[in-house]
């Protein structure tokens, strides 16, 4: 949801701009919402810094199962 339906903005100025962030990130908006790609493109391993790699890969083979593991979850209830 976007910077102004945020409750903190509700009392004053947000520190946080929240469109700006979902925007950056996902691109697109859909009334109050943002639609993104799935999965979300990720930054090629060689860009990363060499003294970032061994966690970004941890990360990535998390993230990867439990992608999986929510995809057939699903599966059974989708079309």
């Amino acid at each position: 949801m976007g910077t102004h339906q945020q409750l903190s903005s509700r009392w004053g100025n947000g520190r946080f701009n929240y469109d700006g962030f979902w925007e950056e990130l996902f691109e697109e908006r859909c009334g109050a919402w943002y639609t993104a790609a799935v999965p979300i493109p990720r930054k090629p391993l060689s860009e990363v810094s060499k003294a970032h790699r061994r966690r970004t890969k941890r990360k990535r083979l998390f993230k990867d199962a439990v992608a999986n593991e929510v995809g057939r979850s699903l599966a059974p209830h989708l079309r």
